[in-house]
């Protein structure tokens, strides 16, 4: 045999070899196709739902209390329950929760008819950076810090800024102070404790 005859012959069995790694690549592949991997994507976080306050507590003047919900009275103003041993949460509709975006209230009694002290006699005490906890009957825990205090007299309370719209999520709190006027059984000012939610 030629050399041109061994080189063509030589040629011939590459390019054969060359056609069957090719096709063994090809079945390979088929038979293995390639895995896109699948993204998952991230659940939404599922909002917790904020239910009705049931208790107060203030350990700086050690307050534990339960709250009753109240709407207005027969002067269109904020109701105080009965009891007098409950604070009462302001809910009218349309207004916040503690926990909630908006400026939630609470207010308690300063003293009794029969001249025990209320839940909020000593709330005058309460400073700047002090803790005040709600409980809700969801089991929802929401801790605030008091941010200002501010005293008014009964008739001038600024009540957009305790009981408007707010973008963030506030509580404030209220009970009487100043001197007692039996002729108007009414006290002469009121305290409002302003706090924040802690997230």
């Amino acid at each position: 045999m030629s050399k041109l005859n061994i080189f063509l012959v030589l040629l011939l069995a590459g390019m054969f070899a060359f056609v069957k790694i090719e096709s063994a690549s090809a079945d390979i592949s088929s038979e293995h196709p390639a895995v896109t991997p699948t993204i998952m994507p991230s659940p939404t976080p599922t909002a917790i739902p904020i239910g009705v306050p049931e208790t107060i507590q203030i350990p700086k003047i050690q307050v534990d209390a339960p709250i009753v919900p109240v709407g207005v009275d027969f002067q269109g103003k904020m109701s105080m329950p009965d009891d007098w041993d409950k604070t009462a949460w302001y809910s009218a509709q349309g207004a916040a929760k503690p926990g909630e975006i908006g400026n939630a209230v609470i207010a308690g009694h300063l003293d009794t008819i029969y001249g025990t002290k209320g839940h909020f006699y000593l709330l005058s005490q309460v400073q700047v950076g002090d803790e005040v906890i709600v409980h809700d009957n969801l089991g929802g825990e929401y801790h605030f810090t008091v941010i200002n205090a501010q005293t008014y007299k009964y008739n001038e309370v600024p009540l957009e800024a305790v009981f408007g719209a707010s973008k963030e999520k506030h509580l404030n709190l209220i009970t009487c102070t100043g001197w007692y006027s039996r002729a108007e059984h009414n006290y002469s000012h009121r305290l409002v404790v302003y706090t924040k939610l802690v997230e």
